[in-house]
C-alpha cells in the first residue's frame, strides 16, 4: 500500500542485474502506482547484462511508463512543465 503520493517516478538506471534481469524490473514496475508518470533511463547494468533496449522499452510501456534513450520528454505536473532527458553512454 502506497502512503506517499508522488507526482513523478524516475528510475535513474541500474534497475536490473544479472540475477533477476528484466523479470525483476517488470515485477517492480507493476508495484508502482499506475496514475503516476514513470520515466526510466539506462545505467551501466542495463548494458552489462545484455538486455535489448527494445525489451526494456516495452517493459516501461506496459505500465504506461517511458524509457528515455538519448531523448527527452515534457511532462506537465501541477501546472508546471518539466523536461526530462535520458542520455545513454557514448560507447
Amino acid at each position: 500500500v502506497w502512503t506517499a503520493k508522488p507526482d513523478l517516478i524516475v528510475i535513474t538506471g541500474d534497475a536490473i542485474d544479472s540475477a533477476k534481469g528484466p523479470e525483476g524490473l517488470a515485477g517492480f514496475l507493476r508495484l508502482l502506482p499506475s496514475q503516476v508518470p514513470i520515466i526510466g533511463i539506462l545505467g551501466n547494468w542495463e548494458h552489462s547484462v545484455g538486455v535489448p533496449i527494445n525489451t526494456l522499452r516495452r517493459l516501461y510501456e506496459t505500465v504506461g511508463g517511458q524509457l528515455l534513450v538519448n531523448e527527452s520528454a515534457s511532462l506537465t505536473i501541477r501546472e508546471e512543465t518539466l523536461c526530462l532527458t535520458g542520455l545513454d553512454s557514448a560507447r
